[in-house]
């Protein structure tokens, strides 16, 4: 809406300025006043975006270049969603598309994953919790689960909130500093 509002502003200043009458003091004062409003909302977007640059990670203020994150969806784009969320806020991202590939990895690397991010419960999160006793689970399921397992958490995933999945990963390694 900020940018919409404040490009409206622009397209009324160009046209003002495209006729070939002369500017009044009317139009001239009409023109300042867009003017003003064209720069009140730049300043805002240029707020917000500063605060989203500096977002979580920046409040929470955790050490997150060392953390090892894996993630394990089905869907590419969702992956490819969740890398590219995760490495923006400085975290070391393995993914997979399915969990054959990724149970070889943590076969390999199991120690290294500090946080697994996965779309069910299956053999995976089993060997995550058998050789890895520090590591948490976030499940993005659509159903409702149950589970005794106090390192894992399920999120919602239908729709999936992409603030409360990254204030999740955040909380979940503030918790475990």
């Amino acid at each position: 809406n900020l940018i919409s509002t404040t490009l409206g502003y622009s397209e009324l200043v160009g046209l003002m300025l495209d006729e070939d009458s002369m500017i009044t003091d009317e139009r001239l004062n009409a023109l300042k006043r867009y003017q003003k409003e064209m720069n009140a909302g730049l300043q805002q977007a240029e707020a917000l975006l500063q605060r989203e640059q500096h977002g979580p990670v920046a409040v929470k203020g955790v050490g997150m270049s060392n953390r090892h994150i894996l993630v394990v969806q089905e869907k590419a784009a969702r992956t490819e969603l969740f890398v590219e969320l995760l490495r923006s806020q400085h975290f070391k991202v393995t993914s997979f598309l399915d969990a054959e590939a990724a149970i070889e990895f943590v076969n390999m690397n199991g120690e290294m994953v500090d946080l697994a991010i996965v779309s069910r419960i299956d053999a995976l999160t089993h060997l995550l919790l058998e050789s890895n006793s520090t590591v948490e689970i976030i499940v993005c399921a659509s159903e409702t689960l149950a589970f005794d397992e106090t390192r894992m958490h399920a999120l919602p995933d239908n729709p999936l909130d992409i603030n409360e999945l990254l204030t999740t990963v955040l909380d979940l390694f503030e918790a475990n500093q």
